[in-house]
């Protein structure tokens, strides 16, 4: 009994010493995606300022807004192979990953189910 009881303490110990959930990712290919996920869930947010542009400023603002249909899927598919391929654990890929991810999935639906 108290050698199982030390067993279990020094196994909890060895857990508590060796697993470390990173935040950063910590292989080339989740940090990719993490730079790419970044302007991808920007640009939304900035749409507001982009939208009252005008001339060549508006025309530029279109184009890049146009690109971002394109980062989010290369940040996606970038996100998605570190995590399965590489086993990238960093806590930015997995979480920016799932909010586009789950961004993405719910304006799919809007598209395909909403009014005609």
């Amino acid at each position: 009994m108290i050698l199982h009881l030390h067993l279990q303490h020094h196994q909890q110990e060895h857990l508590r010493q060796h697993h470390h959930v990173p935040v950063y990712p910590e292989t080339n290919l989740g940090r990719w995606a993490l730079w790419l996920t970044i302007p991808a869930l920007a640009l939304p947010l900035c749409w507001s300022v982009i939208a009252p542009l005008s001339g060549i400023l508006r025309a530029v603002a279109v184009a890049v807004a146009l690109a971002v249909p394109l980062l989010v899927v290369i940040s996606l598919a970038l996100d998605a192979a570190a995590i399965v391929r590489l086993r990238e654990r960093s806590v930015l890929s997995i979480t920016l990953g799932s909010v586009l991810g789950l961004i993405v999935g719910a304006y799919t639906i809007a598209v395909v189910l909403g009014p005609r």
